[in-house]
């Protein structure tokens, strides 16, 4: 029981951190870096998993903040039905996938 409560905790600190990675990406971009850099680690460390939402805010490769228009383009790839996220800063390509999602076989 006490290890849900950790959890808990932990993911209310990561969506702390990433709401301030956003706030301090313009002023000073080490320093969310940094944030996000310890959101991640704190999340490896007591596995919570990070929303598809979550993953948004972030580059994947380099963990840079993401901010359309500053440090980041987004394109719809219609015959995957994803929005591609490109970091202005690494180049990194991340897909999110959108539409119907694929509903499991019937039991007959």
């Amino acid at each position: 029981m006490a290890q849900e409560g950790n959890r808990q905790i932990a993911a209310e600190r990561i969506e702390i951190l990433l709401s301030l990675a956003q706030e301090w990406l313009k002023p000073r971009p080490a320093r969310a870096r940094g944030c996000i850099l310890l959101a991640r680690k704190i999340g490896r460390r007591y596995n919570v998993r990070f929303s598809t939402k979550q993953k948004m805010l972030f580059c994947k490769k380099c963990s840079t903040p993401l901010i359309a228009g500053y440090n980041l383009t987004v394109r719809l790839s219609r015959p995957a039905r994803a929005l591609l996220y490109i970091c202005k800063n690494c180049g990194y390509a991340a897909k999110f996938r959108y539409g119907k999602k694929k509903q499991g076989k019937k039991p007959e």
